[in-house]
């Protein structure tokens, strides 16, 4: 089932466009410019990988890679296995819970003997509560300076996951691409 939700999550970051939010973080005063070689690393925890929870599929995991290079090629850097900039990437899933309560009321007054005593009435009402699980996909990408391995950004595509994506190529690459403008790294 795990396997399931991680293959799953890579379907919540090529969900529609709107509702695939992105937001990024970065280290000030840092020289991109000393960057010239990159290497593309699928990041999974320890925990995590002992757990067996994000395996991901390969197919996914090409897609993804893929997009980055080419992302990172059209700023220009070169892919090497010595690199200067490492990029490292994973996948993930949240659980939302939210719950949803309606009531329905039936009855009323009885105006039977209207004496100083009054009439009577009964009422009665009953309430269904339902659980609602949404599943957020999560894409995060970072670079990180492989000499001193000091995080220098980090972006975020995060998402429902949608059943029925079209075109998981395109999607996957547009949400990597728009993950990237966030980068300092500006493209060639």
């Amino acid at each position: 089932m795990k396997k399931l939700l991680v293959a799953v999550a890579i379907l919540a970051i090529v969900a529609g466009c709107s509702s695939v939010k992105y937001t990024s973080d970065q280290m000030s005063n840092v020289d991109y410019s000393k960057f010239k070689t990159f290497e593309v690393v699928h990041f999974v925890n320890e925990e995590d990988l002992a757990n067996k929870k994000f395996n991901i599929n390969q197919i996914n995991k090409q897609r993804i890679e893929k997009a980055l290079n080419n992302e990172m090629d059209q700023r220009g850097l070169a892919a090497n296995e010595k690199p200067d900039l490492l990029v490292l990437w994973g996948v993930g899933i949240d659980i939302e819970k939210s719950y949803s309560t309606h009531t329905t009321y039936m009855g009323g007054g009885y105006m039977g003997y209207r004496g100083r005593y009054g009439g009577m009435g009964m009422a009665t009402s009953h309430s269904n509560t339902t659980a609602y699980e949404t599943m957020i996909g999560q894409l995060r990408v970072a670079f990180v300076d492989a000499k001193t391995e000091e995080m220098l950004w980090i972006g975020k595509a995060e998402g429902v996951v949608r059943e029925n994506t079209k075109d998981l190529d395109a999607r996957v690459k547009e949400v990597v691409m728009r993950t990237l403008e966030q980068a300092p790294l500006m493209k060639k």
